[in-house]
């Protein structure tokens, strides 16, 4: 019997979902950006440090992740670590969105359509993250 433990081949570290969603205190449309960990975590639920560098472009969307850190309120949760970012929603258009990590970067365009983003067109594969527009 072999009993060699066999890991999953990952090919990325983060996965980020791109949704619209409504702000639960304004009512505003707002575009949600939630960045993941693949990695699960069975004692804290971590946060991902992100730096929102797209400020102050209201059509240019560009994250720089940086390390794990336990978030403010240190419940025993378990799974990815996850950070939410929540920018205004933008009127139907093609925005770039640009993601780094140390020293390797993601570039692609999000297409809003009818006050959601419908499809995410990649200018570069990137090995760190993967991202998606889920289907409504």
């Amino acid at each position: 019997m072999n009993t060699d433990r066999i890991e999953p081949t990952i090919d990325h570290e983060f996965t980020l979902d791109i949704t619209s969603v409504i702000d639960r205190e304004s009512g505003a449309p707002m575009l949600q950006f939630m960045f993941r960990t693949v990695r699960e975590f069975s004692t804290f639920g971590y946060a991902i440090a992100i730096k929102d560098a797209s400020k102050p472009s209201p059509t240019e969307y560009a994250f720089e992740l940086g390390g794990l850190s336990l978030p403010s309120n240190t419940n025993h949760s378990f799974g990815g670590a996850q950070t939410i970012v929540m920018r205004a929603l933008p009127v139907d258009g093609t925005y770039p969105l640009t993601i780094r990590r140390r020293t390797r970067q993601y570039t692609a365009r999000i297409h809003v359509v009818g006050g959601a983003p419908t499809a995410l067109v990649q200018d570069d594969a990137a090995s760190f993250i993967r991202v998606e527009v889920p289907r409504a």
